[in-house]
């Protein structure tokens, strides 16, 4: 699973740029985003068949909206994302919200859903039933898989003992600032080498990102993540 709906949609290749909530439009002749501005509202809506979710993404791709505008594949390309993605309890919340009426509506809720793990408890890793990251205890969280890492030749990751990061924006932040042998940095935006997700995987079953990195030479880093363990208070 994903820790927040706005990486969900970059899971399924929606592009790399991070959403930014939609201002509402001010009706008093106030300006937008000021202290007394009411949040806005997402009307519910009833669920979404893949079929539908999928036409409603290529909808909001002609309308250029937001993370959508640079969506890379085509309504069979997308049914693929997400059957890859049918173990991931957030997708139920990401269906929700791309089938919003408007694209303000769209963003606010992926916006919404995007902030709601660090309001949630962690899970164990047996619980299957929660949306919440992983906890780990802080000792074992220190030890995790590419903690230690500043080289992307110094990451040993596979789809069953993945790099583990606590949240999608932790994820492209660490892979921004790996090096290669030389010195260089190649990773100036995460999302653009990220390959897609491979599904289930890691010690508790979340979905895994891969990331496939090139270094001067030509070396090239597979690096598999999963961005859904977290250290306990």
């Amino acid at each position: 699973m994903r820790a927040g709906l706005a990486l969900i949609v970059l899971a399924f290749g929606c592009g790399s740029s991070k959403p930014q909530p939609t201002p509402p439009t001010p009706t008093d002749g106030s300006a937008a985003g000021s202290a007394t501005t009411a949040p806005p509202t997402v009307a519910a809506i009833a669920p979404a068949t893949p079929e539908q979710v999928c036409k409603r993404i290529i909808e909001l791709k002609a309308q250029k909206c937001g993370m959508f505008a640079n969506a890379d594949f085509d309504e069979a390309g997308c049914m693929k994302e997400l059957a890859a993605a049918a173990d991931d309890p957030m997708l139920k919340i990401f269906t929700e919200c791309v089938v919003q009426t408007s694209c303000e509506e769209v963003t606010n809720c992926i916006m919404a859903a995007a902030q709601a793990p660090q309001q949630q408890d962690l899970r164990a890793c047996n619980d299957k039933s929660s949306m919440s990251p992983v906890g780990l205890p802080r000792a074992e969280w220190d030890k995790r898989n590419g903690a230690a890492a500043t080289k992307f030749s110094q990451v040993k990751s596979s789809k069953e003992a993945p790099v583990e990061m606590c949240g999608i924006n932790e994820e492209n932040r660490w892979l921004e600032s790996l090096s290669c042998d030389d010195g260089s940095k190649p990773v100036a935006q995460a999302e653009m080498v990220r390959a897609g997700n491979v599904g289930p995987g890691g010690r508790c079953g979340s979905i895994i990102d891969q990331y496939n990195v090139t270094c001067p030479g030509g070396k090239q880093y597979p690096i598999f993540i999963d961005a859904y363990v977290c250290p306990k208070p």
